[in-house]
């Protein structure tokens, strides 16, 4: 009795192939640190950004402020490379157990009431320096789900409290190590400028969206 030879189908091998393809491209895709789209990469700037990259700094913008930051990526800028684009800025650090993830509660409450595509810039900078590598910030943005509209920033000691002193927020280290701080966030214009102050934990958000709102008109 004749054998039969079985023959594997041809589509359903190029089925295979195509679905192993895309698990490999999801896998490569879910390996690749979350970046940034405020600062840190290169970009071609817009003609708002560009004139005002042109424009002399206001006297009082914290862009005045030397040295150099480090993002959750590891990649090295100044505070300038946020200027251009209208900036909600909070100063943390990722040890905290309370204070700290409420802030980022209320700036990611804030993000939910922003349209997808709206050119502004969230940015927490640490006042834990010996702490909060670019290494435990990125793991500090993943286990708050934080998106790219988020930036992690960390710099020496010195540039922290001169920040600080800029955006007017307190900080003091205690004796375990951990702060105790400002609570809050304000919001800078595209050249640095504080246009709105929110002071205290799970305040009002209103008016830092009408300071956005106009800051974008």
């Amino acid at each position: 009795m004749p054998t039969t030879q079985l023959r594997p189908h041809t589509s359903a091998i190029r089925h295979v192939v195509l679905v192993f393809s895309a698990l490999a491209v999801l896998v490569a895709a879910c390996e690749q640190p979350v970046r940034s789209c405020c600062a840190g990469e290169p970009e071609t700037p817009t003609a708002g950004e560009a004139s005002a990259e042109a424009t002399p700094l206001a006297g009082n913008s914290i862009y005045h402020a030397d040295g150099t930051w480090q993002n959750s990526s590891g990649a090295k800028m100044p505070l300038t490379a946020l200027r251009g684009k209208v900036t909600v800025a909070a100063m943390i650090f990722t040890h905290c157990a309370y204070a700290c993830p409420r802030i980022v509660a209320d700036l990611t409450a804030l993000v939910a009431k922003l349209p997808a595509d709206a050119p502004v810039c969230f940015a927490l900078f640490s006042m834990d320096p010996d702490r909060d590598t670019p290494q435990r910030l990125a793991s500090f943005a993943r286990e708050h789900q934080l998106d790219r509209r988020f930036l992690l920033c960390t710099a020496p000691d010195a540039q922290v409290r001169e920040l600080a002193a800029l955006l007017g927020l307190r900080y003091k280290r205690q004796a375990n190590g951990d702060f105790a701080h400002s609570n809050g966030f304000v919001v800078l214009d595209a050249d640095g400028v504080v246009a709105a102050r929110i002071d205290g934990l799970g305040a009002d958000l209103a008016p830092a969206l009408a300071a956005i709102a106009r800051l974008q008109h």
